[in-house]
């Protein structure tokens, strides 16, 4: 669909209700600077370049930041990430143009309460919606993946997250990391109760192949 006032990397879509960037690192075609989207309720938020997930915070955007903001406008490095793996080659890429997108096309979506990343390679589509719902202190990676190709599939999704508490690194004690039974995983830092306001933080992934991941579906 045409953009309304384009400039060449994005414009408005749907009526001014989001702004559509078009990211191709190998074509040049890249903002002069990060273009954040911040998602965020009183007590829990995110902020979303159009290169990653950005960062995230509760309660306090600086002093109690969950994941790290580096403040680089020039390599707008992330700290959290999500990967598309095929199991049957090893081959494997982030569903955002950073940290592992290699230069491709993708296109990012900035709407009021959520930002998307599109994106297809090697014979998969994969669309990675990022939300905070408005009653609870979670982060949402939603994520769907199509198999494009003739033959079926079996890919994994790993996410990367480092984890930070307010301004600090946590380079010596990992979180804490549990499974519940058809629930995300839940993360906690063992010094959690050193934290203004302790919060844990969640990260949700619903991955969609249709079909069991068969050629064409």
């Amino acid at each position: 669909a045409d953009l309304e006032l384009p400039n060449g990397i994005g414009g408005f879509a749907d009526e001014g209700r989001e702004y559509v960037i078009s990211v191709d690192q190998e074509a040049g075609s890249l903002p002069p600077q990060p273009w954040s989207n911040v998602v965020a309720h009183p007590t829990f938020g995110f902020a979303a370049t159009e290169c990653s997930p950005g960062y995230t915070w509760s309660l306090n955007s600086h002093d109690n930041r969950l994941t790290p903001w580096r403040n680089d406008p020039v390599s707008d490095p992330p700290g959290e990430a999500v990967f598309i793996r095929d199991e049957q080659t090893g081959q494997f890429w982030s569903a955002t143009p950073l940290p592992s997108g290699a230069g491709a096309p993708y296109t990012v979506r900035h709407g009021q309460g959520y930002s998307s990343f599109e994106h297809a390679r090697r014979g998969v589509a994969s669309s990675l919606r990022l939300f905070v719902p408005p009653s609870d202190d979670v982060k949402v990676f939603h994520l769907t993946l199509r198999n494009e190709s003739p033959t079926r599939r079996r890919p994994t999704v790993p996410i990367s997250v480092q984890w930070v508490r307010g301004e600090d690194r946590l380079p010596s004690q990992l979180p804490r990391v549990s499974h519940g039974h058809n629930r995300p995983p839940l993360s906690r830092h063992p010094a959690g109760q050193d934290v203004l306001h302790p919060l844990p933080s969640h990260h949700s992934v619903r991955v969609h192949a249709g079909s069991d991941a068969r050629g064409g579906h």
